[in-house]
């Protein structure tokens, strides 16, 4: 039996849902709300909270009074939290916002704490996306802003998303999340010097997060995108060499700090940052495009031989990796969800190749998904006991709810490995047309060298003895790697190509 609960909503006096709502609500006469709620009240009054309920129920699928469908959805969620089932009631919330949500604003403080309570805040995005004007307090209103611009970043409408997170404001406990979405979202748009601003301001206001630390690399590698975007690569270098080795991202920092590296043509900081990747400690981990890097490096610097060996490797390499990527792809989404929870929560290497768990290892939306799911299950266990409509109506809600969630997480995964699958399928498919432009460029020196009568080789530069500063030790690679090496060799080769070949002719 559900407790006895009063309820007063002060509906009738909740102000307009968006600036440019000026048309006057018709209110329902005494009548028509006694007509409506009359037996529901004197239910609740008897105490017969049950009945009461599965007349709300009733209520919301009774198309003559539909008037009072949101504050009935409302009521349901109270009596449904009171008792002691916060996801349901979430989801009562949720439709009586999306049915009404002029009427029930009041109701958006409450849909927040349980989102908060379940974490399931995504649960509302869609919501809030449709009602970002809702009359509310500074605080929720802030939030209210921040999840409708995650909704309309999700959906590619980044100019809607701007607007949304200037509405946030800077005491809001939304405000270090806003700003980094921002940055994020102007990114997309390549307004790189803004986002910039943006994720510079979102690692100031997130210094005093719980997870601080973890929250300033991210910042530091988002940054670092930005400046890369924005063609800054020296900036761009210095904030991805501040993500530490301890981070799940370093090894992507060292890579695309590799790329600017490339850009300002500095091959030997190039190769010196791929030897990490070509490693065998990342020998299971999905980084093709950093071994073409590599020979892509290796090829302009002339040395022919050692790119072509490298092409040998990378087939060697990564054509078992395509089998397996090609292996997910038969998974459901609910296959590729229980698998990606076993390998990210739960270290389980052999349920999902560790390639394509990696990007959610340490990612919190991965993370809060599947607590999020044990929260809803436990509490879906406990409504199997439960009779009458409203009974079935939570049911209803939580099921629904736990298929979008595992499609959603699990189509992340299988989405992921799909993109991998084609991204790896078209390098191997180019790798012996990368090798067939080696020959070709090496089959030039010798048909120079036919026509001149002489090879021409690389110019000549003079070997001096290396010093050692003071403080520093002179270890030369010897074969061997270290796992405390990793990270810290450092290339010094010189272009083998003639000249000929370095004016471009």
């Amino acid at each position: 039996m559900l407790p006895v609960l009063a309820l007063t909503l002060g509906l009738l006096g909740a102000g307009p849902a968006m600036a440019q709502q000026a048309t006057p609500r018709v209110l329902p006469s005494m009548e028509e709300r006694t007509a409506a709620f009359g037996a529901i009240d004197e239910a609740t009054k008897a105490g017969q909270t049950a009945q009461a309920a599965d007349l709300l129920v009733a209520l919301t699928q009774d198309p003559a009074h539909q008037a009072f469908h949101a504050e009935a959805y409302a009521r349901l969620g109270a009596m449904l939290e009171k008792q002691g089932y916060p996801y349901a009631a979430l989801s009562a919330y949720a439709q009586a916002l999306s049915t009404d949500a002029q009427l029930v604003a009041s109701v958006a403080k409450d849909a927040l704490r349980l989102a908060d309570q379940v974490g399931d805040t995504a649960l509302l995005e869609p919501v809030f996306a449709k009602n970002v004007g809702l009359d509310v307090d500074a605080a929720t209103r802030g939030r209210v802003a921040y999840l409708a611009a995650r909704r309309a970043h999700a959906e590619g409408s980044h100019g809607t998303a701007v607007a949304f997170l200037k509405m946030v404001p800077s005491d809001s406990p939304s405000y270090a999340d806003a700003k980094a979405l921002e940055g994020v979202v102007l990114a997309h748009t390549s307004r790189f010097d803004d986002a910039v601003k943006s994720l510079e301001q979102a690692l100031a206001a997130g210094a005093t997060k719980q997870d601080a630390a973890r929250w300033t690399t991210l910042m530091h590698l988002d940054m670092a995108r930005a400046y890369y975007g924005a063609g800054e690569y020296v900036r761009a270098i210095e904030y991805f060499a501040k993500v530490p080795r301890s981070s799940p991202w370093w090894a992507q920092a060292q890579f695309e700090r590799a790329w600017a590296h490339f850009r300002l043509d500095d091959l030997n900081g190039t190769l010196g940052l791929l030897s990490t990747h070509s490693s065998p400690f990342f020998s299971g981990e999905y980084f093709p495009e950093a071994a073409l890097l590599e020979i892509y490096s290796l090829f302009l610097l002339c040395k022919f031989p050692a790119a072509g060996e490298q092409i040998d490797a990378f087939t060697v390499r990564f054509s078992p990796m395509l089998k397996d990527l090609q292996a997910v792809g038969g998974y459901s989404p609910a296959e590729a969800f229980e698998r990606g929870r076993d390998a990210v929560l739960d270290g389980k290497e052999d349920r999902l190749p560790v390639m394509v768990a990696r990007p959610f290892l340490g990612e919190a939306r991965f993370a809060a998904a599947a607590a999020t799911l044990d929260t809803l299950e436990a509490e879906r266990k406990k409504l199997d006991g439960a009779s009458g409509a409203w009974g079935e109506q939570a049911r209803q809600w939580l099921d629904g709810r736990k298929r979008t969630l595992v499609e959603v997480e699990g189509g992340r995964v299988l989405g992921r490995a799909k993109a991998m699958e084609d991204e790896l399928s078209a390098m191997l498919g180019n790798a012996e047309m990368n090798k067939l432009d080696i020959m070709q460029m090496e089959s030039r020196m010798y048909e120079r060298a036919s026509f001149t009568g002489v090879m021409e080789t690389a110019k000549k530069t003079v070997d001096r003895q290396v010093r050692v500063k003071q403080g520093y030790r002179l270890w030369p690679y010897e074969g061997e790697y270290w796992a405390d090496e990793i990270g810290w060799f450092r290339v010094d080769t010189k272009p083998e190509c003639p000249e000929s070949l370095r004016s471009g002719s």
